[in-house]
Protein backbone atom coordinates (compact mmCIF):
# COMPACT_ATOMS: atom_id res chain seq x y z
CA UNK A 1 0.00 0.00 0.00
CA UNK A 2 2.83 2.39 0.82
CA UNK A 3 4.46 1.85 -2.51
CA UNK A 4 1.26 2.72 -4.28
CA UNK A 5 0.75 5.76 -2.07
CA UNK A 6 4.20 6.63 -3.14
CA UNK A 7 3.65 6.29 -6.69
CA UNK A 8 0.89 8.57 -6.12
CA UNK A 9 3.21 11.01 -4.27
CA UNK A 10 5.48 10.88 -7.55
CA UNK A 11 2.93 11.27 -9.55
CA UNK A 12 1.58 14.86 -7.53
CA UNK A 13 4.89 15.98 -7.18
CA UNK A 14 5.65 15.02 -11.14
CA UNK A 15 2.35 17.10 -12.20
CA UNK A 16 3.08 20.18 -9.32
CA UNK A 17 6.50 20.37 -11.21
CA UNK A 18 4.80 20.58 -14.59
CA UNK A 19 1.98 22.88 -13.35
CA UNK A 20 4.87 25.04 -11.53
CA UNK A 21 7.01 25.02 -15.01
CA UNK A 22 3.87 25.93 -17.27
CA UNK A 23 2.82 28.43 -14.75
CA UNK A 24 6.25 30.17 -14.68
CA UNK A 25 6.53 29.96 -18.41
CA UNK A 26 3.17 32.10 -19.02
CA UNK A 27 4.71 34.22 -16.28
CA UNK A 28 7.53 35.34 -18.20
CA UNK A 29 5.51 36.27 -21.58
CA UNK A 30 3.20 38.71 -19.11
CA UNK A 31 6.32 40.39 -17.85
CA UNK A 32 6.99 40.42 -21.41
CA UNK A 33 4.17 41.34 -22.42
CA UNK A 34 4.25 44.01 -19.27
CA UNK A 35 7.15 45.23 -20.69
CA UNK A 36 6.20 46.18 -24.26
CA UNK A 37 2.46 47.73 -22.71
CA UNK A 38 4.24 50.09 -20.97
CA UNK A 39 6.90 51.27 -23.87
CA UNK A 40 4.21 51.04 -26.45
CA UNK A 41 2.25 53.19 -23.82
CA UNK A 42 5.20 55.44 -23.07
CA UNK A 43 5.22 56.27 -27.10
CA UNK A 44 1.82 56.98 -27.26
CA UNK A 45 1.88 59.23 -24.04
CA UNK A 46 4.65 61.40 -26.26
CA UNK A 47 2.45 61.04 -29.41
CA UNK A 48 -0.52 62.61 -27.62
CA UNK A 49 1.64 65.41 -25.82
CA UNK A 50 3.26 66.38 -29.76
CA UNK A 51 -0.58 66.08 -31.17
CA UNK A 52 -1.71 68.55 -27.86
CA UNK A 53 1.14 70.95 -29.07
CA UNK A 54 0.16 71.15 -32.60
CA UNK A 55 -3.23 71.82 -32.03
CA UNK A 56 -2.39 74.41 -29.64
CA UNK A 57 -0.19 76.00 -32.48
CA UNK A 58 -3.04 75.57 -35.11
CA UNK A 59 -5.51 77.19 -32.97
CA UNK A 60 -2.67 80.25 -32.11
CA UNK A 61 -2.36 80.32 -35.86
CA UNK A 62 -6.02 80.61 -36.55
CA UNK A 63 -7.12 83.09 -34.32
CA UNK A 64 -3.70 85.14 -35.35
CA UNK A 65 -5.06 84.83 -39.10
CA UNK A 66 -8.70 85.60 -38.23
CA UNK A 67 -7.55 89.35 -36.50
CA UNK A 68 -5.67 89.65 -39.83
CA UNK A 69 -8.58 88.78 -41.51
CA UNK A 70 -11.31 90.80 -39.39
CA UNK A 71 -8.52 93.74 -40.31
CA UNK A 72 -8.78 93.07 -44.22
CA UNK A 73 -12.58 92.83 -43.91
CA UNK A 74 -12.48 96.08 -42.58
CA UNK A 75 -10.48 98.02 -44.51
CA UNK A 76 -11.95 96.47 -47.20
CA UNK A 77 -15.81 97.72 -45.83
CA UNK A 78 -13.59 101.88 -45.64
CA UNK A 79 -12.38 101.73 -49.28
CA UNK A 80 -15.87 100.17 -50.02
CA UNK A 81 -17.59 103.38 -48.76
CA UNK A 82 -15.29 105.30 -50.13
CA UNK A 83 -16.08 104.07 -53.39
CA UNK A 84 -19.46 104.28 -53.13
CA UNK A 85 -19.42 108.26 -52.07
CA UNK A 86 -17.00 108.64 -55.30
CA UNK A 87 -19.23 107.04 -57.67
CA UNK A 88 -22.33 108.86 -55.91
CA UNK A 89 -20.13 112.25 -56.18
CA UNK A 90 -19.06 111.81 -59.58
CA UNK A 91 -22.69 110.86 -60.23
CA UNK A 92 -24.22 114.41 -59.37
CA UNK A 93 -21.38 116.32 -61.01
CA UNK A 94 -22.31 114.67 -64.23
CA UNK A 95 -25.71 115.49 -63.48
CA UNK A 96 -25.17 119.27 -63.55
CA UNK A 97 -23.13 119.25 -66.49
CA UNK A 98 -25.30 120.01 -69.73
CA UNK A 99 -25.56 116.75 -71.91
CA UNK A 100 -22.92 116.96 -75.12
CA UNK A 101 -24.00 115.86 -77.94
CA UNK A 102 -23.47 111.87 -78.58
CA UNK A 103 -20.38 111.25 -81.08
CA UNK A 104 -21.85 109.55 -84.02
CA UNK A 105 -21.77 106.18 -84.14
CA UNK A 106 -19.30 104.51 -86.34
CA UNK A 107 -19.66 100.78 -86.94
CA UNK A 108 -16.40 100.80 -89.02
CA UNK A 109 -13.62 98.78 -87.24
CA UNK A 110 -10.98 101.07 -88.42
CA UNK A 111 -12.86 104.11 -87.72
CA UNK A 112 -12.90 102.86 -84.16
CA UNK A 113 -9.46 102.43 -84.04
CA UNK A 114 -8.31 105.39 -85.67
CA UNK A 115 -11.05 107.13 -83.08
CA UNK A 116 -8.72 105.34 -80.11
CA UNK A 117 -5.59 106.43 -80.99
CA UNK A 118 -7.03 110.68 -81.67
CA UNK A 119 -8.07 110.01 -77.63
CA UNK A 120 -4.75 108.59 -76.41
CA UNK A 121 -2.80 111.09 -78.63
CA UNK A 122 -5.52 114.10 -76.65
CA UNK A 123 -4.28 112.57 -73.68
CA UNK A 124 -0.44 112.20 -74.21
CA UNK A 125 -0.56 115.74 -75.27
CA UNK A 126 -2.25 116.75 -71.90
Amino acid sequence: MSLISDGLLLAAAVAAIFYCFVVSRRLGGLKRQSADLTTKLGELDRTVSQVRVAISEGRELANAENERLNEIRKQTDRLRRELLSARSTLEKSIAKQPAASAPPVEDDPISRIKRLQRRQKVRSAS
